[in-house]
C-alpha cells in the first residue's frame, strides 16, 4: 500500500470520503486499514478524524456508536473517547458542551463566543446540523423568546478570505429568496471574529431520513418490486398538476416512512409528484433571481411535522452578479447528485441545468430507494455520472407510472449540457 507524506489534506479528504462511501454502503470499513495509508507523523490526525467522521455516520444514521469497542480497538485514546462521549451525551440533552467541542465540530472549532453558549442575541441550544463551512445550532432569541436556527462559519474556514466572502454570499442568496419553500434568512452577524446568520427553524427532519425511514419499513414489510411487464401500473391522477406550496405535499411521504402507505401506492406516488413540482417551481423562482443552487440533494430538502419541503443550505450557491469564488477544475457539489458539468469540473460556468440534474437524482433515490448513480468510489460515479443514463426506473419496479419515469429521466437526461 502505497504511503503519502506529511500534511497532505487532499489525500486525507479523499481518505475520509472513501471511507465514508464504504460506509454507506454497508461494507463495514475499519478505520485501522487506513492509517497505513499516510505518513506515520500523520497518522494520528486522520484517526481522529475518521473516529469523528465514523461517529458522525452512525448518529445519522440511527446506528449506536460502538463506545466499548472502539475503546479496545483504540486504548490510546480511551480518555478522548470518553470526552467525545460525555460531550455527545451533553448535545443530545439539548445542552452546549463547553470546553472540548469534539465530534460537535472539528478540533479546531472552538471560539469563546461559543462556549458562552451565545451569540449576539441568540442563545445556543444544540447542534442540528453541519455543512461544507459551517455548523447549524438551535438557538433561541433572548428577547424574542423564539427559535430559530444559527450557522456558524467554523474558525479554521473563516482563517480564509475566500470562505468568508463565500458564507457572505450564501446568507445573501437565502435572504434574497421570498418563497415560502425556501429556508428563510433572517439576520447576519460577526461576533468577536465569528461569522453567523439566523434562519427560520424547521422542526423535522430531511428527505435523506425521510429516505432511509422508508426503505426500512419497506424492508421489513418483504415489499418486492415488479419488473418486466406493466402490470399493477398506477396512474398519476390531475390532483397533482397544479402545484400548492401551502399544502401538505409530502405528508403521505411521512405516513409512508411509518408504514401506512407503500412506496407505489397512488397516496405516495402523488405525493412524490407533489414533492416534484413543488421544488422544481421553487428552483425556477431562485433561477430566475439569478441564483443557482448547486447542491441540490436528499439532505438538504427539510420536511417539518406537517409534510412541508424547505429548501436549505446555499453554501455552494451562485449568484448572478458575485464573483465566482471556486477555483476552474474544482469538483463544486455532492458526489452522487451533482451533474455532469459539475463531475466534468469543466472550466465554465455551471448554470441552472445543474439544479434540474441534481433535483432528478433525488426523485429518483425517493422513487426507488436507491441512488441514480452506485457506484462503489469516487472515480466511478463520476463516470457513471459524466458517460452513463441511470437505469430506468419501471425497468427495476414496473409499477412506476410512465410519466414520472419520463420526467425523472428528462432531469438526468445527458443531452442537456
Amino acid at each position: 500500500m502505497s504511503q503519502h507524506s506529511g500534511n497532505d489534506s487532499n489525500v486525507e479528504n479523499d481518505i475520509c470520503e472513501e471511507f465514508e462511501t464504504a460506509w454507506n454502503l454497508e461494507q463495514h470499513p475499519k478505520i485501522e486499514h487506513f492509517l497505513g495509508r499516510v505518513a506515520s507523523t500523520d497518522r494520528e490526525r486522520l484517526l481522529v478524524r475518521l473516529m469523528r467522521l465514523e461517529f458522525g455516520l452512525c448518529d445519522r444514521s440511527g446506528v449506536a456508536f460502538p463506545w466499548d469497542e472502539f475503546e479496545q480497538r483504540f486504548p490510546d485514546h480511551v480518555d478522548q473517547l470518553r470526552e467525545f462521549q460525555r460531550d455527545h451525551a451533553l448535545t443530545v440533552a439539548g445542552e452546549v458542551p463547553r470546553g472540548s467541542t469534539a465530534f460537535v465540530s472539528s478540533e479546531d472549532d472552538s471560539d469563546a463566543s461559543l462556549k458562552w453558549g451565545r451569540l449576539g442575541d441568540y442563545k445556543l441550544i444544540s447542534q442540528i446540523g453541519r455543512g461544507g463551512m459551517g455548523i447549524v445550532y438551535k438557538a433561541r432569541h433572548v428577547e424574542l423568546d423564539r427559535l430559530f436556527a444559527i450557522k456558524v462559519l467554523t474558525v479554521a474556514t473563516s482563517l480564509e478570505p475566500s470562505a468568508r466572502s463565500r458564507f457572505q454570499i450564501e446568507a445573501k442568496a437565502a435572504a434574497q429568496l421570498d418563497h415560502p419553500l425556501f429556508v428563510q434568512v433572517y439576520a447576519f452577524g460577526i461576533q468577536e471574529g465569528t461569522y453567523y446568520y439566523a434562519m427560520q427553524y424547521i422542526n423535522g427532519g430531511n428527505v435523506s431520513e425521510l429516505i432511509r425511514d422508508i426503505r426500512d419499513h419497506r424492508s421489513q414489510s418483504g415489499d418486492t418490486v415488479q419488473t418486466g411487464s406493466s402490470r399493477g401500473s398506477t396512474k398519476v391522477g390531475s390532483s397533482v398538476r397544479s402545484s400548492n406550496p401551502g399544502s401538505t405535499g409530502s405528508l403521505d411521504l411521512l405516513e409512508a416512512a411509518s408504514g401506512k402507505h407503500p412506496t407505489t401506492s397512488r397516496k405516495y406516488l402523488e405525493a412524490f409528484a407533489r414533492i416534484g413540482i413543488q421544488v422544481s417551481e421553487a428552483l425556477h423562482y431562485a433561477h430566475v433571481m439569478g441564483i443557482v443552487h448547486r447542491d441540490i440533494k436528499p439532505s438538504n430538502l427539510l420536511v417539518d411535522p406537517n409534510g412541508e419541503v424547505f429548501i436549505s443550505d446555499f453554501g455552494l450557491a451562485r449568484v448572478q452578479g458575485e464573483s465566482e469564488l471556486t477555483l476552474p477544475g474544482n469538483i463544486v457539489g455532492t458526489l452522487r447528485y451533482m451533474s455532469p458539468e459539475q463531475a466534468y469540473a469543466q472550466r465554465i460556468v455551471v448554470d441552472h441545468r445543474t439544479d434540474v440534474f441534481s433535483l432528478g437524482a433525488t426523485l429518483y433515490e425517493l422513487l426507488l430507494l436507491r441512488y441514480a448513480f452506485d457506484g462503489r468510489n469516487k472515480a466511478e460515479i463520476l463516470r457513471q455520472i459524466a458517460f452513463h443514463d441511470p437505469t430506468p426506473p419501471r425497468k427495476i419496479d414496473a409499477r412506476i407510472p410512465e410519466d414520472l419515469e419520463t420526467i425523472v429521466l428528462k432531469c438526468l437526461s445527458l443531452i442537456h449540457i
